[in-house]
């Protein structure tokens, strides 16, 4: 009996001391990269072409697909630019909207969104090129 006694106080001893770890998956999160581009911005964007600057307020909102969005009230003019976004980088295909054409790209770090663009006048082919980089904050 004492025997038996030895030989289960360590067993018991070594089974005590055990932890047991419980190890699972995490669930995968969706997470859409265009949505930390979406909200209100206030611009400063600068025109190297007239040397200027100019203020106003745009927002970015969700566009059709997962990675499309609206840049409103773009270029100060309230027009509305269709954008694509692809990870941190945001593209912004040439396109006619209400008499401009309009091309860029930019990326977007924290809260500070950059976009370096052309905006050319359909209706006014004697104004040049415009080319301006748009600094936004949230």
């Amino acid at each position: 009996m004492r025997k038996h006694l030895l030989l289960i106080i360590p067993i018991v001893l070594l089974l005590a001391s055990c932890d047991v770890v419980v190890v699972e998956e995490p669930v995968p999160v969706i997470v859409n990269t265009r949505d930390q581009f979406l909200g209100y911005y206030e611009v400063d964007e600068y025109s190297s072409t007239f040397d200027e600057s100019v203020y106003y307020n745009m927002r970015v909102v969700v566009g059709e697909y997962s990675d499309e969005v609206f840049l409103t009230n773009f270029y100060g003019a309230n027009i509305d630019v269709l954008a694509e976004i692809n990870g941190n980088s945001i593209y912004i295909p040439n396109q006619r909207v209400d008499g401009y054409y309009i091309q860029g790209n930019g990326r977007i770090s924290g809260n500070r969104l950059v976009i370096n663009f052309s905006v050319d006048d359909y209706y006014d082919h004697h104004v040049p090129t415009n080319y301006c980089e748009l600094v936004g904050y949230r």
